[in-house]
């Protein structure tokens, strides 16, 4: 079977294993390289199992659509030799038209390296029409290193495979080699820091390796390197990260977010010094951090680092004179999948803010945003239908909203984290004279909002529209909110803090308020005229927490600091496609100077 090779891009591949015949797996990876300038792929194999179907199955799966270089420990003991050899005999004769590569690889579980056996492995795979890489190789055991020179090893291979990809290794090994031999470093090693990991990975493009094979699992990696690609990935990184020497007088957590990027580009217009801090968890929100630095350069500072991250936190507070606690886990949905980090981000992460606030010779004043999902499902609200919509019965209801005098009802984990985080700000401002505000708020949108389905529904709904990709609607699209531009909740924010010495301890419902309400029926009735028509539209069932209706009564904000929102439904939904359109030709734009 002859395979036309993709050319090897960007320096860059990956490492796997699959579990014999997991056939899903296989295929979930394929799909996640297809988004990635990857061309080559190391897959872990026992050579036990070379007598099975699925080696040859899973090597010719793969030969469709990239190069899989197939990686097999040498045999642990003298015993295991003679099987070693003919499972590899075995492996070329049956798979070998699927590759042209093929590591042999040191025993990982050896506690001393074996030169010996390390050398009868590799000489069983050499002359069989493929080229050969020695892989697993610890370029600091000067002596080992020594003796696969002595025993002419290095000369029946092709490529050296460094285990840990620590780029000082590269050298080493070309020292020992004559510089004869390509070196590959397969690592680099996956740390508990998602953005260590990206540090170390592009260390080792830049040490001068012919290859990188990255073996770690993390999210934030791959998914910059999707959207980036490697080169543009280490040119834009150490300027994403960049620190100054001075001290920002306001600091963003959650700041590459939807609300968190649109405050920091109203803070540094105004000439302000910012800190964003985020972990770039959420898919697409690296691409606000460019923006911002793009339209702000060496003004803005960056912190790429996770709330949980308690000296990250407190570092980043270090003279901080305000503080913005946006970041979060953000879905109801992911809530319900993974209670434990929803809990670690929204309420602990909220803590480490607070515990860093409280360290601070002089505390800085915070706004914490909050959520509307602390008053619960509001079953005991009675509704009515009218036309398209829900709407309570109660006229005062009605006519205002739901104000902060509704009893607190937690409901999904995330209600209860943020609700939990939201009773730890209001108690801090009390029991330790930490100046701090609480916004629970409804449904915001605006530029810079993404469009994911479990949030961010309006941009969601809006980019559907013009994808023309079918929509999901939970529940039955009768259930109302009250939507906030994002430009007037930003205003609501400095508000907050110019009026903080007066307002601190409260907590205020923020949104559109009872003027800007729209059912989920309505706004689907506007984006068709906006859009020329509507995607292919379902209907799910109600999900956990969902309300039928919300609307903020937003008097008591308004009263305390003269806020009234400026930007009504009509011009936000339109000003939001206008965005979407220019994001969507943009990315288009993109796709096509890539390929």
């Amino acid at each position: 079977m002859t395979v036309e090779r993709r050319a090897w891009r960007d320096g860059a591949g990956l490492t796997r294993k699959f579990e014999p015949g997991d056939q899903e797996a296989l295929e979930r990876a394929l799909a996640e390289l297809r988004a990635l300038p990857v061309a080559q792929l190391r897959v872990e194999l026992d050579w036990q199992e070379t007598a099975q179907d699925w080696p040859r199955s899973l090597l010719e799966r793969m030969a469709g659509e990239l190069e899989p270089i197939p990686v097999l420990d040498a045999p642990a003991t003298d015993d295991q030799f003679p099987l070693f050899a003919a499972a590899v005999r075995r492996l070329i004769d049956c798979a070998g038209a699927h590759f042209s590569w093929l590591e042999v690889r040191q025993d990982a579980a050896a506690l001393e390296p074996d030169e010996d056996l390390l050398a009868r492995a590799v000489a069983a795979a050499s002359g069989k029409g493929k080229r050969i890489a020695l892989g697993g190789i610890d370029a600091r055991r000067s002596r080992f290193l020594g003796a696969l020179a002595a025993r002419a090893i290095f000369a029946q291979v092709d490529a050296v495979s460094l285990a840990g990809g620590d780029p000082e290794d590269v050298a080493r090994v070309r020292s020992a080699t004559s510089g004869r031999l390509e070196v590959w470093l397969c690592g680099p090693k996956p740390s508990p820091d998602e953005t260590g990991d990206v540090t170390a990975f592009l260390a080792a493009l830049g040490s001068g390796a012919e290859r990188v094979f990255w073996g770690g699992a993390h999210s934030l990696i791959l998914r910059l390197w999707q959207e980036m690609g490697a080169a543009r990935l280490a040119h834009d990184w150490p300027r994403l990260t960049a620190r100054s020497r001075s001290v920002p007088h306001a600091v963003v957590f959650g700041g590459a977010g939807f609300v968190g990027c649109n405050l920091a580009h109203r803070l540094l217009r105004e000439g302000r010094r910012v800190l964003v801090f985020d972990s770039l968890a959420r898919r697409g929100v690296e691409r606000n951090l460019r923006w911002l630095k793009d339209e702000h350069g060496d003004r803005l500072q960056v912190e790429i680092a996770d709330v949980r991250d308690s000296r990250a936190v407190r570092s980043a507070l270090r003279g901080a004179a305000q503080v913005f606690q946006f970041a979060a886990q953000v879905a109801v949905t992911s809530s319900l999948v993974d209670p434990i980090r929803d809990f670690e981000v929204n309420a602990r992460g909220t803590l480490n803010v607070l515990e860093a606030a409280r360290a601070q010779p002089d505390p800085p004043s915070i706004v914490f945003t909050s959520t509307n999902k602390v008053y619960g499902g509001l079953l005991d609200v009675v509704l009515e239908r009218s036309g398209r919509r829900y709407q309570p019965a109660d006229a005062e209801l009605r006519r205002h909203g739901i104000g902060e005098r509704r009893p607190l009802e937690f409901e999904s984990p995330y209600g209860c984290s943020k609700g939990a985080a939201d009773q730890y700000v209001l108690d801090y401002a009390r029991t330790f004279g930490i100046p701090a505000v609480v916004f629970r708020m409804s449904c915001i949108y605006g530029p810079r909002q993404f469009g994911n389905e479990d949030q961010g529904w309006v941009a969601h709904f809006v980019l559907r529209a013009l994808q023309r990709r079918p929509l999901t609607l939970y529940g039955d699209g009768f259930q109302v909110r009250d939507v906030l531009f994002v430009e007037d909740l930003v205003e609501a924010f400095l508000l907050a803090q110019a009026n903080v010495h007066r307002l601190w301890g409260e907590a205020f419902n923020i949104g559109g308020g009872p003027e800007r309400t729209v059912s989920l029926l309505e706004l689907l009735e506007r984006i068709e005229e906006l859009c020329g028509g509507l995607p292919p539209t379902r209907f799910e069932d109600w999900r956990p927490g969902d309300q039928r209706y919300y609307v903020s009564d937003t008097r008591k904000f308004q009263a305390a600091t003269g806020w009234r929102p400026r930007v009504d439904v009509a011009e936000g939904v339109l000003r939001l496609r206008e965005w979407l359109l220019e994001l969507t030709a943009g990315r288009a734009e993109q796709l096509a100077t890539a390929g």
